[in-house]
């Protein structure tokens, strides 16, 4: 077997016998066969020298070779196995120049940057590249290496030699955006929120009042004064520069509702309000519990920030003297005093109670209550009026007494509302939650919308979805009734 060779160059030689025939690989590549019916190989040591013929020269002209080192193996190597020892022979290195990018915008073209190749014998091996999309898919190249990436995402560059392959990671970066618009309280603090911002994105922030609210070079926005203002926000990433603006709203206080409930002594609910932040609560009418005398009420309700329950205080007083009491004689100093009810106009939200008492009962006096729409408003036996759909109805309170029968009329308001009766504050970015709520004295379809779309989204179901760290209002509407809740995304 002849094999032309460059002079002073290395060569990986390989000959095997599998009992019928001797072949001969040169850098992985069989270059000749010759049948064989037994073979026997000596030993080879390193100090030995294998001559090799020019091409030239013929036969008779031989060239001295050393040989680097010798194995000898037990077994017949595959064509698949002496190509490996080959490359591992051969060290080849695969790099790509210190200055090479490997990012660029989505919608731009990109040329993929050439690699050198070295090895250990000094020549120049056959070099493919292959590109990847972000869903594994092949791209095609053109005839400069050039292609346009159209998704968002991680591509995979693979540059192949000698069977040794240079991996390479590409970022598409999408255009960059923040929330149109972001509300705090005075004293409140944000950090502004950059979608898709690359890793070396060069980021700018200025405002154009930071006496209302300030930002500094992390983006965070600390809000100082009532009031309003802008936020420029410049980017420079692959190649390009984005100017980005959001509009910064300080209040006082981010609206929240708390829910204030009135009790009796008993436990019974005399009426639930829905209170803002730092508002008031009204009280209820005056209470009236037979043998005693309201003094008050166990809390302070002047300034709510907190759901709270509030109940009322009494003190025992003597039992009157009626001179319709046959157990008293009356004097010149007892007048008859006429029986009255606590409450002649009430207004009332839909699903809440209250309760209706009477004043200066006698002794075995009787009480009964009716209520002139059950559909409206409905009462029991003790005077307890719930309300149970927007309307207005009169409850007609009757005692009798002495002998004489007294008729009282309430009139009573029942106003409709929505709730949220399943409500999460804070959640996690990428993150689902169903809020859900209820219409209470009111019918009709219900409709959910957020304040910002790109923090979040939410269904027709309630189903709401965490896009992007920032704050949302979540509102839930039944013809002109609404409700809502501020909710952090994380």
């Amino acid at each position: 077997m002849t094999y032309k060779c460059e002079k002073e160059k290395w060569l990986h030689l390989v000959g095997t016998y599998d009992g019928k025939a001797l072949k001969f690989y040169v850098n992985g590549e069989k270059q000749g066969e010759f049948s064989a019916a037994e073979f026997t190989m000596g030993a080879v040591t390193t100090e030995q020298y294998l001559n090799i013929a020019h091409q030239v020269g013929g036969m008779g002209n031989s060239a001295a070779c050393k040989i680097a080192s010798a194995r000898a193996y037990s077994k017949t190597l595959s064509p698949e196995a002496i190509k490996s020892l080959y490359q591992q022979e051969d060290k080849t290195n695969i790099t790509v120049p210190a200055d090479a990018s490997f990012i660029v915008a989505k919608g731009d073209n990109y040329v993929v940057p050439k690699t050198e190749v070295t090895t250990a014998t000094g020549t120049v091996p056959e070099i493919t590249t292959a590109v990847k999309d972000p869903n594994g898919n092949d791209v095609m190249l053109d005839e400069n290496r050039q292609f346009t990436a159209t998704e968002q995402g991680e591509y995979k560059v693979f540059y192949t030699a000698n069977g040794i392959t240079l991996e390479k990671s590409l970022r598409v970066t999408g255009e960059p955006s923040i929330a149109a618009q972001i509300e705090l309280a005075v004293g409140d603090q944000e950090t502004l929120q950059i979608q898709n911002l690359d890793q070396d994105a060069k980021v700018m922030y200025t405002s154009a009042d930071p006496e209302t609210a300030a930002i500094d070079e992390k983006g965070i926005i600390q809000a100082k004064k009532t009031g309003e203002t802008t936020i420029d926000v410049t980017v420079e990433q692959a190649g390009h520069t984005y100017l980005l603006k959001n509009k910064v709203v300080v209040t006082n206080q981010a609206e929240q509702i708390f829910t204030v409930t009135f009790k009796d002594y008993d436990g019974k609910v005399l009426d639930t309000q829905e209170v803002k932040y730092e508002e008031g609560a009204k009280a209820p009418e005056a209470l009236i519990r037979i043998g005693y005398t309201f003094t008050g009420w166990d809390k302070t309700f002047g300034k709510i920030t907190s759901d709270i329950t509030i109940t009322a205080q009494y003190q025992k007083n003597p039992d009157p003297v009626r001179p319709t009491d046959p157990a008293k004689k009356p004097n010149s100093q007892q007048t008859a005093v006429r029986p009255s009810i606590s409450v002649t106009k009430k207004q009332i939200l839909s699903g809440k109670k209250f309760r209706l008492s009477v004043r200066r009962l006698i002794k075995g006096a009787k009480v009964s209550y009716k209520t002139s729409n059950r559909k409206i408003a409905s009462v029991d036996k003790n005077g307890s009026i719930k309300g149970l759909k927007a309307g207005r109805a009169t409850i007609v309170t009757t005692v009798r007494e002495g002998g004489k029968t007294y008729n009282f009329k309430t009139s009573v308001t029942i106003k409709g509302y929505m709730k949220l009766i399943k409500v999460k504050k804070t959640i996690k970015k990428g993150k689902t939650y169903k809020f859900k709520a209820k219409a209470y004295g009111i019918k009709g379809k219900l409709t959910w919308s957020v304040s910002s779309k790109k923090i979040g989204k939410i269904a027709k179901s309630g189903k709401f979805k965490a896009k992007k760290k920032g704050k949302v209002y979540v509102t839930v509407k039944c013809g002109k009734y609404k409700a809502k809740v501020r909710v952090s995304v994380k």
